[in-house]
């Protein structure tokens, strides 16, 4: 009996030290979500891949996926990946081993091409969530889309009661080239009935960012006054504070939106330092972990975040569906969640890092 029990302890000895050699070999981090009898009873394998950055709470996404799995009857690999490059390693794992379905949150705009291409070639499904890809092939997109977005922009025409000067700014790095792109929006009682009424349509020029849909179609009671793009070297992350600064300086918005939590740190950073950039209103996109520092400073006023929670469980639900060949919209709204000073507290509480 003794020897039989030095032969099994032995045994799981061997098998944990292999497991951290496993481990160690691999810069990514895995989690096996319900795996008891999960493939001999048939369930759906889906390989989820999401960031281990701030840009994603890697705890509630992973408590998530694993309700979203018993909830839908799938088993879910949970890998939290570095960086970009990662995640394609990742995205080979499953054409490799033949997923079911994958789950993207990607950590870069571009650049999954040729991965997404070898998945659908594998007949592998793709749903990506919370982060948009360009130039890829993929079934579903689950993140903050037109409508949420324009709710998350108007929340600063709330704070300014509807009389506010509002800058709406967004900044593009797509395959090393930047772009920022800035539009001034002004309450249309900023102009006479009869000026308002003779003034030629702004000509606005081709927009690359998510302010085209503000531009083409404003607030109503609001009109363009104004639209600024920044290409290189202006839009590099080297000259970046310089030009937001201007730009701030010139137009003395009432409130600030910003798409791209790079452009939300740099807003805030030219606040803090300039005396003459007071009492605006800035609302933007952001990272938990230091966008809950800027709110808690009161450097912002509003945090958007995606609903990367409902997003998971909405993408588990549909590769489970697609994987019974059952067709899925191509892309869905999550909405978003927007932390002010009114439920900081609450929302920062449950997310506590």
């Amino acid at each position: 009996m003794i020897r039989r029990a030095q032969r099994v302890i032995f045994g799981l000895l061997i098998l944990c030290v292999g497991y951290a050699a496993a481990v160690l070999h691999s810069t990514y981090a895995i989690s096996r979500m319900d795996p008891g009898g999960a493939l001999e009873g048939g369930m759906c394998r889906i390989l989820a891949v999401v960031p281990d950055t701030g840009s994603a709470d890697g705890g509630s996404l992973r408590q998530e996926l694993d309700l979203a799995g018993r909830t839908y009857g799938a088993f879910v690999e949970l890998y939290e990946t570095a960086t970009a490059s990662e995640q394609h390693k990742v995205l080979q794992i499953a054409v490799d081993s033949g997923a079911d379905g994958v789950l993207l949150y990607p950590m870069e705009k571009d650049g999954y091409t040729a991965a997404l291409d070898a998945c659908a070639e594998a007949n592998i499904p793709v749903v990506v969530i919370s982060q948009r890809l360009e130039n890829a092939r993929f079934a579903t997109y689950i993140g903050a889309a037109v409508n949420s977005e324009r709710m998350a922009a108007l929340s600063c025409v709330s704070a300014t009661g509807g009389t506010g000067r509002l800058l709406i700014v967004d900044h593009l790095n797509s395959g090393g080239q930047f772009c920022t792109e800035a539009a001034l929006l002004v309450p249309l009682e900023t102009l006479p009935p009869e000026e308002a009424q003779e003034a030629p349509p702004l000509e606005i020029p081709a927009l690359k960012t998510k302010i085209a849909d503000l531009v083409h179609t404003p607030f109503e009671g609001y009109r363009v006054q104004s639209v600024t793009l920044l290409n290189e070297p202006q839009a590099s992350s080297y000259s970046l504070y310089t030009e937001i600064y201007r730009l701030l300086d010139a137009e003395k918005p009432d409130a600030v939106f910003s798409y791209n939590g790079d452009v939300t740190n740099v807003v805030t950073a030219c606040l803090s330092n300039a005396h003459n950039l007071l009492n605006i209103y800035t609302v933007g996109y952001g990272g938990l972990r230091e966008g809950a520092e800027l709110l808690r400073s009161g450097m912002l006023n509003g945090l958007v975040l995606q609903n990367d929670i409902y997003a998971a469980s909405l993408a588990v639900r549909y590769l489970v569906e697609l994987d019974k060949g059952a067709p899925m919209p191509p892309a869905v709204d999550s909405g978003i969640v927007l932390i002010t000073e009114d439920n900081m507290d609450r929302i920062l509480g449950e997310n506590e890092m």
